[in-house]
């Protein structure tokens, strides 16, 4: 009998910033089973989730020309993704600071 290979989950990243994108990337990338998607605005966003459903979507706060918050809630309506998690990522504050699970703070670059 044949054991089945990991299925690879696609983690979709929404960030305008490309060297927090690349940090992100990094991060996931040690970690095979992991396929990253990086699109950096709204509009990219929502012509790729008509091709494909993620496992994980990680949502910049401050879109530059765009407000992630309000995609947030966007996406949240969505019936294709009910069931994928959405995270929201913030400069703004540390992640001591996060009051929900689904809010948490930017990575800081290596050192």
């Amino acid at each position: 009998m044949y054991d089945e290979p990991p299925s690879i989950k696609t983690i979709l990243v929404v960030e305008d910033d490309i060297a927090t994108a690349s940090r992100l990337t990094e991060l996931f990338a040690q970690q095979a089973a992991y396929q990253i998607i990086h699109v950096s605005d709204c509009l990219t966003t929502l012509k790729f989730l008509h091709y494909c459903t993620p496992d994980l979507i990680l949502l910049d706060e401050g879109l530059l020309h765009s407000n992630g918050i309000d995609l947030r809630y966007r996406l949240a309506l969505m019936k294709d993704l009910q069931d994928t998690p959405i995270y929201l990522l913030s400069a703004d504050f540390i992640a001591a600071e996060c009051t929900t699970p689904t809010r948490t703070a930017k990575p800081t670059a290596s050192p």
